[in-house]
């Protein structure tokens, strides 16, 4: 086991020469690469990884795809080409005859393979006329090339199918490992509109003319979702699933041997339903057996296969480039019974080499590591660097390992490891080479999950830390908008809103809600609160409203309260007790107020309101520079104990997700969104149609300029004339004095610092209550003055038409008068 942590350790130091180290959690700052859109592009990109823990994906196996554009509409054949690699240039010939044999039951199909070979690859070839492709299949080919401008997709897995094999009576849950996937797919936009209705018909129907408009906006979208599992709640989903959702399914046989499974149970019961003689699978033929036989000695031979192609498609092509993607050493182990009913295989097909081929740039970095622990230089490894070598990776060896695996590495018995031994250890075949224990047999088996030294890929990408089952759950989400999937500049404007439980003595007191807003001075502010009371008192006295606000001021903060009276708000407590839903839903959001750790939204932009202000004949879409919005959300697991207690119970479903939620140990998810800038001016037409007067014309809308001059004009159009019927005098408060009030909030105010509220989870105030406060923190927010800007000429206009009182002792009349 030294020998495997060591090597895994080497991996990874000789792996991190040239690479980039990982930023720790999500990558806010992240864009898309390659070369920027053009206009009438539109570029969707996803990924994400699924890993125990939520601790990110380790890749071991890749598989990358490429959707390549060609001009080739009338393809006369397909064409596939696999590559294998091979250890060596003589196993790369032992496996050509081998798949010969192979393929020879298959030379009637109407694709028939050819075998050949390159140095230590093997090759297999196909063609097929496309007269004999399914029509549907090539029309559908034909709408992707019009569609896609091109493709790319990776999938990445933390295990191989040598993980599968090398223990095949254990559990196969226990490989379950991580995933990662990701992947571009760019549009052709024009592509997309052709396929829908015509023009002619588009204009004619203004639901087509917003869809058109809105695939034109979009400039792509980015998804990165990140989801975590607990490997100790796999076991339990699978037997529920066993019993629920898999339970029709019983007869196949698979199903009763979960949860536990294992590779070998799974290779029994397929040769039990051979054995069965089925009518629509009956026991193969000799051929076919003869052919599986000289399949087996395929895993000694191949290492992998490279890459696959295939060409001649109506308008692209599609290209598979894999790393350590072995399916071999599995296939042997499922045929093996199979097989063993077939004649020996000559040994011509047995005739591989004894080590894998490395290239000079992996032997180059392999050297690199091997130097890094050779301390005095000397070209050798001792035993005392050795045992050092473990320790400084973080292991542990004792006297008589260090001596059990010095005595398997040094080939010359010299007491030493040099380089070339080391090498040879590293490139070995498994079976091969002279290691023969099963220590090494089982260091060989992690040689081909692990891959050569310097792939050209990273080796670890682990990037969070565990989670265990005793953490907080956490889920995380980012979403931004920018012009053209540009990267977002940072928050110059942002609301924060936060949720957490408040400690104290479990004491009932009504809710109460606090608005601390921005004056221009603290002159200003003490004005604005003047008048603020002044109507106040007035509904007061009127008694208009049960609950009226408290307005005070700190030095340039108007500060706006109110609390509904305790009796009150008693009888909306005991109203919501009195129906048993409610109660129980209240009930479970006083166990997870007290069980929340974070509870935390921000949502920002990189365009201020003073950036609208000051360019107000900037169109919007010219100004506007994207948004962020994070969520950040944390529970303890006292908290989803409480959610799982009090889910409704709705049968076998509620059942099987509260499964899925004790297996759930988190998510980040991460969605970007891009549009095009110069499409947004499309959209105003129809805005203007949706606006009830001839004013609304595209271009008062696209500019704050525009805007403001409408709201005026629609003011003057359709409510200054009616003013003069307002029958004023019947009015308990004067609306100059309102008007009066709106003005000097216009003019003396600048924006929002925060709001913030505070509420009891109790019916009464006998019972012990838990509190909850909600705080929403602006940065920037000057609403003020962005009101002022659009709406103080349609104030003005609108007091100019509205009459006078002309009594002074009627009911709501204010003697004072009012400056305008």
């Amino acid at each position: 086991m030294s020998l495997q942590f060591m090597k895994a350790k080497l991996k990874m130091v000789a792996g991190m020469n040239g690479m980039k180290a990982s930023k720790a959690g999500m990558n806010l700052q992240r864009v898309r690469s390659g070369p920027p859109l053009a206009s009438g592009e539109i570029a969707v990109k996803f990924g994400g990884d699924f890993s125990p823990s939520l601790v990110g994906c380790e890749p071991k196996m890749e598989i990358k795809a490429s959707l390549l554009k060609k001009d080739n509409n009338a393809p006369e054949t397909f064409d596939m080409s696999v590559v294998l690699g091979a250890s060596s240039v003589d196993a790369a010939k032992s496996a050509c005859d081998a798949l010969e044999a192979c393929l020879k039951i298959m030379k009637d199909s109407p694709m028939p393979f050819t075998v050949s070979q390159s140095e230590h690859t093997v090759v297999l070839k196909s063609s097929m006329p496309t007269a004999m492709a399914d029509e549907g299949m090539l029309q559908m080919g034909k709408n992707l090339a019009a569609v896609a401008t091109s493709a790319r997709a990776t999938f990445a897995w933390s295990k191989d199918f040598d993980d599968i094999t090398k223990a095949p009576s254990g559990p196969m849950h226990a490989v379950l490992g991580a995933y990662k996937l990701d992947g571009e797919v760019v549009f052709s936009t024009g592509g997309i509109l052709a396929l829908g209705p015509d023009e002619d018909r588009a204009r004619e129907m203004p639901i087509n003319q917003a869809t058109s408009n809105f695939i034109r906006l979009m400039a792509g979208s980015e998804i990165s979702v990140s989801l975590g599992y607990f490997e100790g709640q796999v076991k339990p989903l699978l037997s529920l699933f066993k019993n629920t959702i898999l339970k029709p399914f019983k007869r196949t046989g698979l199903v009763d041997l979960l949860p536990d499974m294992s590779l070998k149970e799974a290779r029994d019961a397929m040769m039990r339903y051979l054995a069965d003689g089925n009518e629509e699978m009956p026991p193969p033929p000799a051929d076919i057996i003869d052919a599986l036989k000289c399949l087996q000695t395929l895993p000694e031979l191949i290492t992998g296969i490279d890459s696959m192609s295939i060409t001649g498609l109506p308008g692209f092509d599609i290209n598979l480039s894999l790393q350590n993607f072995n399916p071999f050493p599995l296939v042997a182990y499922m045929i093996e019974p199979i097989a063993s009913m077939a004649k020996m295989v000559p040994k011509r097909l047995l005739n591989a080499g004894l080590a894998k081929k490395m290239s000079a740039e992996e032997e180059a970095k392999l050297l690199d590591a091997f130097k890094q622990f050779d301390k005095d230089g000397s070209g050798q490894i001792d035993l005392t660097e050795l045992k050092a070598m473990v320790e400084e990776l973080g292991g542990k060896m004792s006297e008589d390992e260090a001596a059990q695996a010095m005595k398997q590495l040094d080939k010359n018995n010299q007491g030493t490891c040099n380089f070339e031994e080391f090498k040879t250890f590293w490139s070995s075949k498994s079976g091969l080479g002279g290691y023969s224990s099963m220590a090494l047999k089982f260091l060989k088996m992690k040689l081909q999950m692990e891959g050569m030294v310097g792939m050209g890929r990273r080796m670890f990408t682990r990037t969070r830390k565990p989670v265990n089952e005793a953490d907080n759950t956490s889920v995380k989400v980012c979403c931004s908008v920018t012009p053209g999937m540009q990267a977002y500049d940072g928050h110059r404007m942002s609301l924060t809103v936060t949720m957490k439980a408040l400690e104290g003595d479990g004491t009932f007191s009504p809710p109460k809600a606090t608005v601390r807003l921005i004056a221009n001075s603290a002159e200003a502010a003490g004005e604005v609160v003047t008048k603020a009371n002044e109507i106040r008192d007035k509904i007061k006295e009127l008694g208009m409203v049960p609950v009226l606000p408290t307005i005070s001021q700190d030095d340039d903060k108007v500060i706006v309260g109110l609390e509904p009276p305790e009796e009150m708000f008693e009888m909306m407590q005991m109203l919501l007790v009195a129906d048993p839903d409610m109660e129980q839903h209240r009930k479970m959001g006083i166990e997870l107020n007290t069980a929340m750790q974070a509870c935390e939204v921000t949502v920002g932009s990189a365009t201020t309101l003073d950036d609208w202000i000051s360019s107000p004949d900037t169109p919007y879409s010219d100004a506007f520079k994207g948004m962020r919005s994070d969520i950040n959300l944390s529970m303890n697991p006292q908290g989803k104990q409480a959610f799982l207690s009090n889910m409704v119970d709705m049968g076998p479903s509620t059942t099987v997700a509260k499964a899925l939620i004790r297996a759930f140990a988190g998510a980040e998810i991460k969605i970007s969104t891009g549009f095009h800038s110069d499409v947004i001016k499309d959209f105003f037409p129809l805005m203007a149609m949706m606006i009830p007067t001839d004013d609304a014309t595209p271009e008062s809308l696209i500019t704050p300029a525009g805007m403001r001059d409408l709201m005026k004009s629609m003011a003057e159009a359709m409510v200054c004339p009616t003013l003069g019927e307002m029958p004023l005098d019947e009015m308990p408060i004067d609306p100059k004095l309102c008007m009066d009030f709106a003005k000097c909030v216009l003019e003396r105010m600048k924006g929002i610092e925060s709001v913030s509220q505070e509420a009891s989870l109790a019916p009464t105030a006998e019972e012990k209550c838990t509190r909850m406060e909600t705080t929403i923190k602006a940065t920037d927010l000057n609403i003020f003055l962005l009101a002022k800007f659009l709406l103080s000429p349609t104030m003005e206009a609108l007091m100019a038409a509205m009459p006078t009182r002309e009594a002074s002792n009627e009911p709501g009349r204010m003697d004072n008068g009012i400056a305008l």
